[in-house]
């Protein structure tokens, strides 16, 4: 069981680096870490910190962790939760509307019949 979690984690946050890496970000992963963010990404305008979480919802805990990290003024840290529907959380400082908009639409708009659970090429 625990095995089949992984895959279906580790397939999304592949997934999502894709998705990322398309909408022009740099992304790294810090797969296997088990540190506080699973993706680094950045274009020219901001820098995102991601912990990223399917079936599932984030610990206080992990929350804590996220807010107490060091940020750069133009980063922002959020949690990308995938149960039945993606749900973005920003963890401290919230972006102006516009910038919010920008992320958001980055990580959801993923072009025609994008599917989270396949396998990228």
């Amino acid at each position: 069981m625990s095995n089949k979690r992984y895959k279906s984690g580790y397939m999304f946050e592949l997934n999502t680096k894709h998705v990322l890496e398309k909408k022009g970000y740099y992304v790294m992963a810090s797969r296997g870490s088990h540190g506080n963010l699973d993706l680094i990404a950045f274009n020219n305008d901001l820098i995102l910190g991601l912990q990223l979480k399917k079936n599932c919802n984030i610990s206080r805990e992990e929350l804590n962790k996220l807010y107490n990290l060091p940020k750069l003024p133009n980063m922002y840290l959020a949690c990308l939760i995938k149960n039945n529907q993606i749900e973005l959380k920003f963890v401290g400082k919230e972006p102006e509307k516009k910038i919010k908009e920008k992320i958001i639409y980055d990580l959801t708009n993923k072009g025609d019949n994008y599917d989270w659970n396949t396998k990228t090429t």
